[in-house]
């Protein structure tokens, strides 16, 4: 890995997916105890028992005691982005099945500093592997390089989604294709950029745009 590249105005950014929220704790109308279930679904939300869903049985399968963890590292201290683990996997819990914890398929909190917190007990770190510091270096060198204001994630209706999935395919497609082309002559940046965009227009990019602005203005309201 290398850090990314700065250009010529000094910009320096890196591909960033950005972040979005996904479904995992639902309620429907055939609940006879909705309240209880909503508990149950918060119950997850607590930082330590999310921990429990995700990776088992405090003290069995996985430890916060800091004589433990101080005896741990990963990547994230050797790097220096955190100064210390504050969890500890005990056992490898996710390589059979268990009753023991909900494999992560349940809501949870877990922040960004703890899940850089956490060593693993079972097999002892070791920064010259190939992976070892693949994670720590990923985040210093490119999890802030991306322009200050990011489009998230936009969630569409149905029938949003039936009328612009088509065009985002074949938009995508055609963007994909058009870049290989400029790179390798084939298309000219100075003469066939008008010519590019009009194509774009004709897969039905405005329409995807509106649709898009529209799941956008809709999400601000939520």
């Amino acid at each position: 890995m290398i850090p990314p590249l700065t250009g010529p105005e000094g910009v320096c950014y890196a591909v960033n997916g950005g972040s979005t929220f996904n479904a995992a704790f639902m309620i429907t109308e055939k609940c006879e105890n909705p309240e209880l279930a909503f508990k149950v679904g918060d119950w997850f939300m607590d930082p330590q028992n999310s921990r429990i869903a995700r990776y088992g049985e405090n003290g069995v399968d996985w430890t916060d005691d800091p004589e433990t963890c101080s005896q741990n590292t990963n990547a994230y201290v050797e790097a220096g982005l955190v100064d210390s683990v504050n969890c500890v996997w005990l056992t490898n819990i996710w390589s059979e099945p268990s009753n023991k914890f909900w494999r992560n398929n349940n809501p949870y909190y877990e922040s960004m500093d703890n899940v850089n917190r956490v060593a693993s007990g079972v097999t002892p770190f070791d920064e010259t592997t190939k992976s070892g510091m693949l994670y720590a270096y990923n985040l210093e060198w490119y999890s802030d390089k991306h322009p200050e204001h990011m489009l998230e994630t936009l969630h569409y209706t149905v029938e949003e989604s039936s009328t612009c999935t088509k065009i985002i395919m074949e938009v995508t497609e055609f963007i994909e294709q058009s870049k290989a082309e400029f790179i390798t002559g084939q298309r000219n940046l100075d003469t066939g950029w008008e010519s590019y965009l009009n194509e774009l227009d004709s897969l039905g990019l405005n329409t995807w745009m509106e649709i898009a602005q529209t799941a956008y203005d809709r999400s601000l309201e939520q």
